[in-house]
C-alpha cells in the first residue's frame, strides 16, 4: 500500500515501527550488495564534493565520497534512487561504484566540509544589498510618522481630539446602518 502511495518503505519501517536509519543502511548494503561507508572514520574528499556542488548534494542526496583507482564511490541513503542520477555522474567523475550510508552522515559530511559555500549559496546578497534589505521600507517611516503624529495630537488636544474620535464614529455607525 506504502508503494502505490509513492511513499517509500524504508520512511514507513523509520516512522511507524522506530527502524533506525543504521539497520537500514545495513539492510540497502546487503540487499544492493554494496560497501557500508563510515564518514566518522572515513571523511569525504573535499575535491570531489566541491566538484559535485554542496547544495546539489544535499538535494540528491547524493555525496561523491572517495576515488578508488579510476572509480568514485557515491554515497546515497537512498540506493533505490541510485539509477536515476547513475547517467549524470561519469560525465563528472568517470565510473561510479555505490556505497550506503544514512541521511544523517550525509548532511553533517556536507555541512561540515562546505559551511561557507553552503551558506553563501543560501544568501547570495552582495553587502550593499544586504543594507538595503535591512533598511527599513519607506512605508513603515510613513506609518510610524502617523502614528506619532496622532499621538501627539492626543495628548495635546484631548478634548477635541476625542470630539473628533466621536464625530468619525458615529459617522461610521451612521453609513454602516
Amino acid at each position: 500500500m506504502a508503494i502505490r502511495a509513492g511513499i517509500r518503505v524504508a520512511d514507513v519501517l523509520q516512522s511507524c515501527f522506530d527502524i533506525s536509519a543504521y539497520t537500514l543502511a545495513e539492510a540497502y548494503s546487503t540487499i544492493y550488495q554494496a560497501q557500508r561507508a563510515n564518514l566518522t572514520e572515513y571523511l569525504p574528499d573535499a575535491q570531489l564534493l566541491t566538484t559535485f556542488g554542496p547544495a546539489r548534494a544535499l538535494s540528491l542526496r547524493l555525496l561523491p565520497w572517495q576515488k578508488m583507482g579510476t572509480d568514485t564511490i557515491i554515497l546515497t541513503d537512498r540506493p533505490d534512487h541510485f539509477d536515476r542520477h547513475i547517467e549524470m555522474l561519469p560525465e563528472q567523475f568517470g565510473p561510479v561504484r555505490l556505497a550506503i550510508t544514512t541521511r544523517d552522515e550525509i548532511n553533517s559530511a556536507i555541512t561540515n566540509l562546505c559551511a561557507a559555500s553552503l551558506a553563501r549559496c543560501r544568501n547570495p546578497y552582495s553587502s550593499l544589498e544586504e543594507q538595503q534589505q535591512l533598511a527599513p521600507p519607506k512605508a513603515m517611516i510613513f506609518g510610524l510618522c502617523v502614528l506619532f503624529a496622532l499621538v501627539f495630537l492626543i495628548v495635546q488636544f484631548s478634548t477635541a481630539t476625542f470630539q473628533v474620535f466621536c464625530i468619525w464614529a458615529i459617522v461610521m455607525l451612521a453609513l454602516n446602518m
